[in-house]
């Protein structure tokens, strides 16, 4: 059972890879919720000329390490606006670097792996392709559910961001389930007439 553990895995991590660069590359839906920046020199300007140094930031910030009215000044600011977080990183980049591509593939088959070990649990319950599609794309939408509408919600990010990838997250763990199901099966199936029938084992065991 390792080895189809290991190749769904990869197959699992393979087609996320492509799909995000479908999504974010080259259909560019991914891009489509942010908007150009108006008086854009400006802007960056002011950010450049402030020295700021890489990190994330937000107004109003509350001052959590004290003072009789450090609530009742975010209080003020925060009902007053606007309201902002920048994630700003001050130098420049080489863009799609061979790194970048790598540590993207190796983020997405730790994900992968995740999954095909908790389908390793679950197989004597998933005996048809259908169940072990519907297992792996309802880890994606759980994930993208729990994960994605917390920014609106709890920070004023705008909705169209988050349904973008919602979107995202459940349909590329869709696509991954149809040829992580296929490749991670159980060794005993059910039969349409009701008996256990033998699958091919793997080559490789556990």
């Amino acid at each position: 059972m390792t080895g189809r553990i290991i190749s769904g895995a990869l197959v699992g991590a393979l087609i996320l890879f492509v799909a995000g660069f479908l999504w974010y590359g080259l259909l560019g839906i991914g891009d489509k919720p942010f908007s150009q920046l108006p008086n854009e020199d400006a802007v960056v300007g002011t950010l450049v000329d402030g020295q700021l140094t890489s990190g994330t930031y937000i107004y109003p910030r509350m001052d959590r390490s004290g003072g009789a009215t450090s609530m009742e000044e975010w209080t003020a600011l925060h009902e007053k606006g606007p309201l902002f977080e920048i994630r700003y990183h001050a130098g420049g980049e080489s863009v799609g670097t061979a790194g970048m591509f790598v540590a993207g593939f190796v983020h997405f088959l730790i994900a992968t792996l995740i999954i095909a070990m908790l389908m390793r649990m679950a197989l004597p319950s998933l005996g048809s392709f259908g169940r072990r599609l519907m297992f792996v794309t309802m880890l994606g939408v759980f994930a993208a559910v729990f994960i994605q509408p917390s920014g609106p919600i709890w920070f004023y990010y705008p909705w169209d961001r988050a349904i973008s990838d919602l979107a995202y997250g459940i349909i590329s763990a869709f696509l991954a389930g149809l040829g992580m199901a296929a490749i991670i099966k159980p060794a005993v199936s059910i039969a349409s007439d009701g008996t256990l029938r033998r699958q091919e084992r793997d080559a490789v065991t556990a």
